[in-house]
């Protein structure tokens, strides 16, 4: 797939457009990535899309499973930082 991203540094959101390698025209992928306070030092990574497949019979299905790896992917990608976070004191 090819990730395309813009940080919006005044809204301080992250918006991406994914166009996947195979059925790009029946496809589509947006969401946004920010973070909103949680108390002093903290916050919450939110992140938000939108999966659409136009395939009849599975696009449903394929919306769920694209959705999941996702999910799983960021929670990756969360972990990773709060443990570089947590190792550098920062």
């Amino acid at each position: 797939y090819v990730e395309n991203g813009v940080f919006d540094k005044k809204a301080r959101r992250y918006t991406i457009d994914i166009t996947p390698n195979k059925l790009s025209d029946k496809v589509t992928i947006k969401g946004k990535l920010y973070t909103e306070p949680k108390g002093e030092g903290k916050c919450n990574r939110v992140f938000e899309c939108t999966v659409t497949a136009k395939i009849f019979g599975v696009g449903g299905m394929l919306e769920k499973r694209v959705i999941t790896d996702m999910q799983e992917s960021y929670a990756k990608g969360a972990k990773f930082t709060n443990d570089y976070i947590a190792e550098k004191k920062l």
